[in-house]
């Protein structure tokens, strides 16, 4: 077996992009449902008293983690939904950046106790990020009510890409051995 190392130099690279045309290698997955066309999608209604939580993302094996390159300048996370959630009691969704090494960043978070609604796509840019690190997702939704009452979301995401950008950037040759100790 020949092994083959470099770097390559570049202005900007993909680190993670997704169109949840089915659930993405690696990533753990409750109650959430991935579709060919329409993305991930999650649509349930309960009544009192009851809860729902639904959960997706790459807190699950090596295979999910994502490399930020060193040189990294600044990381864009580029994210296209559409949420409809009403709660009578309570709930929360967000969308988190994980890393092994670091302080969680929360790229969306919501804490809903009436009506809520958005189709803007969430655009973060994290500054001095991971550079030389991994990151990986997580995807939340959860809902309750007490009685009497009914709480409902609908949360439909169809595009995730996160961007690195720097001058200088090095994308590291990386073996099996150096994922495994993640």
């Amino acid at each position: 077996m020949i092994l083959v190392t470099g770097v390559i130099q570049a202005e900007s690279a993909t680190v993670f992009e997704t169109q949840f045309h089915g659930t993405p290698n690696g990533w753990s997955n409750l109650h959430w449902e991935f579709s060919g066309s329409d993305g991930a999608y999650l649509n349930k209604w309960v009544s009192s008293p009851d809860a729902y939580m639904a959960v997706a993302g790459s807190q699950s094996g090596t295979a999910s983690w994502y490399f930020v390159p060193d040189g990294t300048d600044s990381l864009v996370v580029h994210i296209e939904h559409d949420i409809y959630a009403m709660a009578a009691s309570e709930s929360e969704v967000y969308i988190q950046l994980l890393s092994p090494s670091t302080a969680n960043e929360y790229l969306f978070y919501e804490d809903i106790q009436n009506a809520y609604t958005s189709d803007e796509p969430i655009n973060l840019t994290i500054t001095s990020p991971l550079a030389g690190n991994w990151v990986g997702f997580k995807i939340y939704a959860y809902i309750t009510t007490c009685y009497p009452g009914y709480a409902i979301i609908e949360w439909h995401i169809t595009d995730l890409t996160v961007t690195a950008y720097g001058n200088g950037m090095a994308l590291e040759a990386v073996t099996w051995a150096d994922l495994k100790q993640l």
